[in-house]
């Protein structure tokens, strides 16, 4: 899956921690995800650490 830009790791929020914010292809998103709110998980490694994130998203 492409995304529609390059990730962005910077403080979104200005709490002092950085955010990891990736965008994807609504089209290419809705032919693998069914109707309704869903759990996304992204899972990696930055820099030699390991992260695990999570946000509920509603797909129509």
């Amino acid at each position: 899956m492409m995304f529609v830009k390059p990730p962005e790791i910077k403080d979104r929020d200005g709490n002092s921690y950085p955010e990891l914010m990736v965008k994807f292809d609504k089209q290419e998103v809705k032919k693998i995800l069914k109707e309704g709110n869903v759990t996304l998980f992204v899972i990696g490694k930055i820099d030699g650490k390991f992260f695990v994130g999570e946000d509920g998203v509603g797909v129509k």
